[in-house]
């Protein structure tokens, strides 16, 4: 799925202040041509949400777990322009890429019974 990285980069730092410091944890679900991304934080009895509009439909809906520094990162390292977010399922590696002939993985964290659909 084509997402900016731009916009996506800036919900991620949104979320930072309210994630978990030791989990970094947000759950994001790509449905449609949306992205959503849930932060809860139990410590402090927040929970925070944004989304963004995709480049274009998603393939397939997915609902998974990223840190949020780590995918600050993998924003940071990417170019302007459009980045391309692959995935097969919530338990196995992103992977981006952009216009050049790099890509990065990003590991999912996994799901609490109750953040998952299953």
């Amino acid at each position: 799925v084509e997402i900016d990285p731009g916009a996506l980069s800036g919900i991620v730092k949104s979320a930072m202040d309210f994630a978990n410091r030791d989990q970094r944890k947000s759950v994001i679900e790509l449905k449609g041509d949306a992205l959503s991304m849930m932060v809860q934080n139990d410590d402090m009895d927040t929970m925070w949400q944004s989304g963004i509009k995709l480049g274009g439909p998603a393939n397939q809906s997915i609902k998974l777990a990223l840190d949020l520094v780590y995918l600050d990162k993998v924003l940071a390292g990417n170019g302007a322009g459009t980045l391309l977010w692959k995935y097969n399922d919530n338990t196995s590696a992103s992977v981006f890429m952009s216009d050049g002939p790099d890509m990065t993985l990003i590991m999912p964290i996994r799901l609490n019974r109750e953040d998952s659909d299953e």
